[in-house]
């Protein structure tokens, strides 16, 4: 109501003049449907089948679908329960920084409360783990994973891990919130990150 009146205020203050009423007329007309227009209200339909929040089953659907024996699982937190229950397997938790509320040590090993996942908590363990590994799924849910609405640097971790898996892992699955890399040891993708063994660059 405010920006109606607000046009029509418009319209009165640039023409002030008698016998032009058809110019006003006009330029509140076509003020009224620009305001009209910038609703968008024919996208209303099509958001109706659209998700709100990331999609973690087709992400984890996708991983299950091209699972192979001997392949690992690895998903952000505090999603390893969803794993779990998708692919019915979760080796470990991504968590950068770590959640100690989602964390509890076991043997000396930090495990996931939900999905009883092995905890990542930096560059060098998951450095660590994909050598070790012929083949590893990693689920990124991009809401967690990074802050939104700030730069991410270099020191932060969660960037160092972000730049090491977009160059030494393949890019699978892309969903509203949810990336699938694969880390593919015969696939050739390895970035000098190791000098020597077990030697990793942090």
């Amino acid at each position: 109501v405010l920006g109606v009146h607000g046009i029509r205020a418009a319209a009165l203050q640039l023409f002030d003049g008698g016998g032009r009423a058809p110019e006003r007329l006009a330029f509140t007309t076509a003020a009224a449907l620009a305001v009209f227009a910038s609703f968008s209200l024919w996208r209303l339909p099509a958001s109706y089948s659209e998700p709100m929040l990331g999609d973690s089953t087709a992400a984890f659907a996708y991983i299950d679908a091209n699972l192979r024996p001997g392949d690992r699982v690895m998903a952000t937190e505090p999603h390893p329960h969803a794993a779990l229950l998708e692919t019915g397997q979760a080796d470990y938790d991504l968590a950068v920084p770590i959640l100690f509320d989602f964390a509890f040590r076991k043997d000396g090993v930090l495990i996931d409360r939900n999905g009883s996942a092995e905890v990542v908590g930096k560059l060098g363990k998951l450095q660590e783990i994909c050598a070790e590994n012929d083949r590893l799924w990693i689920a990124i849910n991009r809401e967690k994973f990074r802050n939104r609405g700030k730069n991410l640097r270099w020191e932060y971790p969660g960037a160092r891990i972000d730049l090491f898996l977009r160059q030494n892992a393949e890019l699978k699955f892309r969903g509203y919130l949810w990336h699938v890399y694969l880390w593919d040891a015969g696939a050739g993708k390895f970035a000098n990150f190791r000098r020597e063994p077990r030697e990793w660059l942090e």
